[in-house]
């Protein structure tokens, strides 16, 4: 067209393309499925657009109908941007956005133990939190020890999007006390295991490597992409302890700034 100019940009269009969960679904006698599910804690309005992508790229990669699944955890997720029909030129994508605010902690009760983690994010007074902790114990309880310490590490960092870290602890301190007793033999063995085939200096090193690829896909996510100088920083650190406690405090602070002073 008249008066319109091109400019070559990068091709390089899926480097960065990392959905939170897709699941294949099987059915006997029913075609494949992708189901695509997205976490958001922090209102995103170019998140539909992401969304789309995953979408795109899984159905181009997998060759199977995608349906894509949003879930804020937090009301300070949600806003204009968010919608269940996303159209972008000709294109228009159908979404399921999930409030777990405005879902009764009963539904988690319900559903499958893997769920048990959002459950303070759910419709739920603070009040009667604590009654709910204890039902989900109960559940947590017949499932693989590895499994349920998961499920409460899960649920002690999401319960800080919306309580103080002294009332997490005061919340989950007994949860944790009794998995503790439970595991400290099984603990113990693991490590002398590890120490008497010389692989302490090895393990430390791919936990390092594990908690830096923690830190920055949730700190992404609450904070935004850091910067190539962020990433930098947090490749030099090699301490697991202070890596930990950096994934500790991405609920605390609002900035990449904030977190690393």
């Amino acid at each position: 067209m008249p008066g319109e100019k091109a400019e070559v940009v990068d091709s390089d269009l899926t480097a960065s393309l990392t959905s939170d969960r897709l699941l294949r679904i099987l059915t006997p006698g029913q075609p494949d499925y992708l189901l695509h599910i997205e976490f958001q804690v922090s209102y995103d309005p170019k998140l539909c657009h992401r969304v789309l992508a995953y979408h795109v790229a899984a159905g181009y990669k997998y060759c199977v109908p995608v349906i894509s699944v949003v879930v804020l955890l937090r009301r300070k997720a949600n806003g204009p941007a968010i919608v269940d029909q996303f159209r972008f030129g000709a294109v228009q994508l159908d979404l399921e956005v999930v409030r777990l605010w405005e879902h009764s902690p009963d539904e988690v009760l319900s559903g499958p133990p893997t769920l048990l983690p959002l459950l303070p994010l759910t419709n739920v007074d603070l009040r009667q939190l604590s009654s709910y902790v204890t039902a989900a114990q109960a559940i947590s309880a017949r499932m693989p020890a590895a499994d349920e310490r998961n499920v409460w590490r899960r649920m002690d960092l999401l319960l800080g999007l919306i309580v103080k870290r002294e009332q997490r602890h005061d919340l989950l301190k007994g949860v944790f006390q009794m998995l503790d007793l439970r595991e400290s033999d099984a603990y113990q063995e693991i490590l002398e295991e590890g120490q008497a085939l010389g692989e302490a200096r090895g393990e430390a090193r791919g936990k390092a490597e594990a908690e830096r690829a923690i830190l920055l896909r949730l700190g992404a996510k609450r904070l935004g992409e850091p910067t190539e100088i962020t990433r930098q920083t947090i490749a030099d650190i090699t301490s697991i302890d202070r890596l930990n406690e950096l994934v500790d405090r991405l609920l605390d602070v609002e900035s990449w700034e904030d977190l690393l002073a």
